[in-house]
């Protein structure tokens, strides 16, 4: 079994203090898995079809994140835009990086969809889920110290994860 590593990393209560908190690595990645958490929501209301080589859903279908963001039918994909345009406008504006026009293309894609289906969707703040190893789920306020101690773990250990973005949308 293929192991997928997933995360919306929520150091800090506001989005924007998130964004600023996170490394360059960390927030780029960010954006791309809330990317691939969106699709996969989307696919699974077959408001999207998503082609694989082997015909098989994407590991990360089923992850305990993705499956908490899909709200069982009624996703909170309004507020993963509203997470990934913050971090999008940090990457860009703050941090004067490029976010590449055929990547932001899919996103605009993607909001475009929930945009036109707005009763689909549930427009609450997402929860706030923590999700690393064996320690799964909602802890309230603790969540945002939990996340600091797990980057500042991950800063120290000089982990860099691989940022793959491979998935095409219709």
């Amino acid at each position: 079994m293929e192991m997928i590593f997933i995360q919306i990393f929520m150091p800090c209560k506001s989005y924007k203090d998130t964004a600023k908190y996170l490394d360059d690595l960390r927030l780029n990645k960010q954006v791309i898995e809330c990317y691939q958490i969106a699709e996969m929501c989307l696919m699974k209301m077959r408001l999207i079809e998503i082609k694989s080589k082997s015909g098989k859903l994407p590991p990360h279908a089923n992850h305990p994140i993705t499956l908490m963001i899909y709200n069982n039918g009624k996703p909170y994909l309004p507020d993963i835009l509203e997470y990934m345009g913050v971090l999008s406008y940090e990457w860009v504006y703050n941090r004067s990086k490029n976010r590449g026009k055929e990547f932001q293309s899919k996103i605009d894609k993607l909001s475009e969809i929930v945009y036109n289906n707005k009763e689909s969707f549930d427009w609450n703040a997402m929860p706030k889920y923590y999700c690393y190893g064996n320690v799964r789920g909602c802890f309230g306020n603790k969540i945002y110290d939990m996340y600091q101690k797990l980057l500042d773990f991950k800063w120290n250990q000089g982990s860099k994860a691989k940022i793959v973005c491979s998935i095409k949308i219709k």
